[in-house]
């Protein structure tokens, strides 16, 4: 909740730089919680984030129907999760 508050007046707690590990950051067009900018920050700093937007998904996209973005979601985590090592 502090994080979430804090946010809301644009202060963030953390630097997505520190992350030096592949990061895969997932923006759904319907989320009514996170913000495009929020998602945009964190691929802008960290070294070696990827950014997936899926336009028709919620919040909850992995509870979203295939139509709207679920099948999209889970085949990115697992091509995201099945990469070799770097």
């Amino acid at each position: 909740m502090a994080d979430s508050f804090e946010l809301a007046f644009d202060r963030r707690q953390w630097s997505a730089a520190a992350l030096t590990m592949p990061v895969l950051v997932i923006r759904s067009g319907r989320d009514f919680w996170s913000r495009p900018e929020d998602a945009k920050a964190i691929v802008d700093e960290a070294p070696k984030a990827e950014r997936l937007n899926i336009l028709d998904a919620t919040h909850f996209v992995h509870l979203d129907r295939d139509a709207t973005g679920r099948g999209v979601f889970l085949d990115a985590v697992k091509r995201f999760l099945d990469r070799p090592e770097e």
